[in-house]
């Protein structure tokens, strides 16, 4: 039992530092004042690493709502978002979220 916690706790740690690297990368060579195919790309991508963690992260939900906002026919981001509201347990939104990707396929 004891080698089984132990696994368990690399793992979430070896998971916790993969997605504060991931954050990083993404914040240091994307910037957010890129132009709009670029930014709308940095909103995503680090909005989707923060939404990676099982708890709902209120700065995924902005960063993806904007992606959405800048290109709505971004498939990824309507779904990521979609996820995210499903962790925040807003399905009203999660659903519109879906049903908005769904438009765009």
């Amino acid at each position: 039992m004891f080698n089984l916690c132990m696994f368990y706790v690399k793992l979430c740690l070896r998971i916790y530092i993969t997605h504060n690297l991931t954050v990083k990368l993404i914040t240091f060579y994307i910037t957010e004042d890129a132009e709009q195919e670029n930014r709308t790309m940095y909103l995503y991508l680090k909005g989707r690493a923060l939404n990676v963690m099982p708890q709902h992260s209120k700065e995924a939900e902005e960063l993806l709502s904007r992606a959405v906002k800048l290109d709505p026919k971004l498939v990824d981001a309507w779904n990521e978002l979609g996820e995210c509201y499903w962790k925040k347990d807003n399905m009203e939104e999660a659903k519109n979220c879906f049903y908005g990707a769904l438009l765009h396929v």
